[in-house]
């Protein structure tokens, strides 16, 4: 049996923190310890970009990892903005439903970096993409801030590079 209604916020609060840490955490035992055998993940477009379900947790240590690593999911909370959790029914067995979309997902660098030379001519792309490059290196968030700008004043004929970056920057930040 469940805990009381009111207690299953923190439950969930508390498995999504160990659920964050086993991610970043190599190799699949802490991973293994969140779920039962008859576990289900479902992805909708946060990690895979599918809307998939996962069976089993033999799957799950297979596939959650996979895609997990790349993305570095980090910032796992419940909406609160959503529904509670709740106590439901799942092929006969009592379970805890929570939502929880508070999760910071790093864009794809190569994604960003090919995007910013879409509108560069050819003679320049090699220049522009050593300039980025110093930009993703960059060892902190103010570094990179720094680096941006300056990118941003070198290149300003071709203002779609800097703003790529700009328009995701929360989204690129998670990976300092």
């Amino acid at each position: 049996m469940l805990a009381r209604p009111d207690s299953l916020a923190t439950i969930t609060e508390s498995w999504l923190a160990r659920f964050e840490r086993a991610l970043a955490m190599p190799g699949r035992a802490r991973l293994k310890t969140l779920f039962h055998a008859d576990s289900h993940w479902r992805d909708v477009l946060a990690l895979t970009w599918q809307i998939k379900t996962v069976d089993g947790s033999d799957a799950i240590l297979r596939e959650l990892p996979t895609h997990a690593a790349p993305a570095r999911p980090t910032g796992v909370k419940l909406d609160p903005r959503r529904t509670a959790p709740r106590k439901v029914q799942r092929a006969g067995t009592e379970a805890i439903e929570a939502i929880y979309p508070h999760t910071e997902v790093q864009l794809c660098i190569v994604h960003l970096v090919r995007a910013s030379l879409n509108y560069v001519p050819w003679k320049h792309r090699k220049l522009v993409a050593a300039d980025l490059r110093r930009i993703y290196r960059a060892a902190t968030a103010e570094e990179a801030q720094q680096n941006l700008e300056e990118v941003t004043r070198k290149w300003s004929a071709y203002p779609s590079v800097s703003q790529v970056w700009q328009r995701n920057w929360d989204r690129i930040t998670p990976f300092f």
